[in-house]
């Protein structure tokens, strides 16, 4: 026997359906925010590593205690180079990150520059990190990647206690003022 269940619901449980599903539509409102703030990664000294050596190299990208290994290596190529070709729509560039003993910073992409770049750094893709370095007498190291969509200067603004600063990394000559 078939069984038509709109006609069996009571007007209570469809009304508790529905306060249900409102408050639950209340609850995602309110934790909106939350879930912006669990979309950052969060690098530490227990998933980090310390070099033996700490590499240096002309084309380092640092701020303070922040430094990308080869973080302005795009800088060398011209911009044509990371145009979108058929099979290729996105460049990686690979740079281990170095963070001084006991740094505790924060790592965002620029704004206006999100749905173009992300930090690939930790569990997968992200625009924001929370990095906290070992307290050894070495920087800590996570491998990672600035992943862009074409050639472009990617921003990384970077925040540590109460001062905001900007890394600027090229990705093709020219695309940064100061690269």
């Amino acid at each position: 026997m078939h069984m038509d269940y709109r006609k069996v619901l009571s007007f209570a449980t469809v009304f508790a359906l529905a306060a249900a599903g409102s408050a639950r539509a209340t609850e995602e409102g309110r934790s909106a925010a939350k879930d912006r703030e669990s979309d950052v990664h969060r690098l530490s000294c227990a998933n980090g590593g310390t070099p033996r050596k700490v590499p240096i190299g002309p084309h380092d990208a640092s701020l303070g205690p922040l430094r990308f290994v080869n973080g302005r290596f795009g800088a060398g190529y011209p911009p044509r180079h990371f145009r979108p070709t058929s099979g290729r729509e996105l460049f990686p560039l690979k740079a281990p990150m170095l963070v001084d003993p006991g740094a505790r910073l924060r790592i965002e992409i620029a704004r206006a520059d999100r749905r173009h770049v992300w930090l690939g750094y930790g569990a997968g893709r992200t625009d924001r990190l929370d990095v906290v370095a070992c307290r050894h007498t070495k920087p800590t190291v996570w491998l990672g990647a600035i992943v862009v969509d074409g050639a472009r200067c990617a921003r990384l603004r970077v925040v540590q206690g109460g001062s905001t600063s900007i890394l600027r990394i090229p990705f093709g000559r020219g695309t940064c003022r100061r690269a």
